[in-house]
């Protein structure tokens, strides 16, 4: 018990100073973030673009092949357009962001007063939110994309704290747990 204890908080205590560090490192280079972000989505439209590409051309008779085909042709095109330009993509995929906020936030809106009781307003509220968060968004993508970066950053670094706070803890406990045996 005392050995697995003091891995676990070892673990714990690993994880949270890798996400102070990244943390770190995202709060100080917010930009390239955003960036290194939208480029990691690229490469992942580029290949399952390919991938899709390669399952439409060798299904032939199949239903939906021509779906496959231009899906895939459109994921290639995409990751190219943001491998080449992720500054770029990524104000334009926080614009997207903003407006699948904004839809979304009609449609919660519109939805919580179909509920029962006073509870539906919190819902309704909910929905005007998003689409303030969506309109924000649109209007302005790269400083959003920015702030999506600082709150990732600060996020990792507040996790990374409460995790090397718990393996510190866990390691203590599990000390004091081993000179009671």
């Amino acid at each position: 018990m005392e050995l697995l204890g003091k891995q676990a908080a070892w673990v714990l205590i690993g994880q949270g100073a890798l996400a102070i560090v990244l943390g770190a490192i995202v709060l100080t280079w917010p930009g390239l973030t955003v960036a290194a972000f939208a480029l990691v989505w690229g490469i992942y439209a580029l290949v399952d673009g390919i991938g899709e590409l390669a399952l439409g051309a060798t299904s032939a008779g199949v239903q939906g092949r021509g779906w496959l085909i231009f899906s895939g042709i459109l994921g290639i095109v995409a990751g190219i357009i943001v491998v080449f330009n992720p500054f770029m993509s990524a104000a334009v995929l926080t614009w997207v962001l903003g407006i699948w906020l904004i839809v979304h936030g009609v449609f919660v809106f519109a939805g919580g007063f179909s509920l029962p009781g006073n509870h539906k307003w919190w819902v309704v509220v909910s929905g005007v939110l998003l689409v303030i968060a969506g309109a924000i968004f649109v209007a302005n993508p790269a400083e959003a994309a920015l702030s999506l970066a600082f709150l990732l950053g600060w996020l990792a670094i507040v996790w990374g704290i409460f995790c090397t706070v718990a393996g510190i803890a866990l390691m203590i406990g599990a000390r004091r747990v081993g000179s009671q045996l």
